[in-house]
């Protein structure tokens, strides 16, 4: 289990039907775990390699699959590059 979360966070979570915020940057990643109906990531990254992106693609497909809706944010402050993320994971979720 990760510092600061615990089964009970969880269960909290689960019981009261709101999702986690899968929350990621480059010193550290909140849990991918399912808490609610429907799925939210915040992916804040300067870049992502094509293997993390591959990751995404596999497990938002898995949660579309499951029937979940997926909201998917990525970094957009500084660069184009937030919104070109979006661009290729839509593509490649539609593929």
């Amino acid at each position: 289990m990760s510092p600061g979360f615990s089964e009970s966070t969880w269960e909290l979570l689960k019981s009261c039907g709101t999702a986690l915020c899968v929350a990621e940057t480059e010193e550290r990643t909140t849990p991918d775990v399912v808490t609610g109906a429907f799925v939210y990531y915040r992916f804040r990254k300067p870049t992502y390699t094509d293997e993390e992106r591959s990751g995404m693609v596999t497990r938002i497909g898995e949660h579309m699959a499951a029937g979940r809706d997926v909201f998917a944010y990525f970094k957009h402050e500084e660069t184009p590059e937030g919104a070109l993320s979006a661009v290729d994971l839509l593509r490649d979720l539609a593929g």
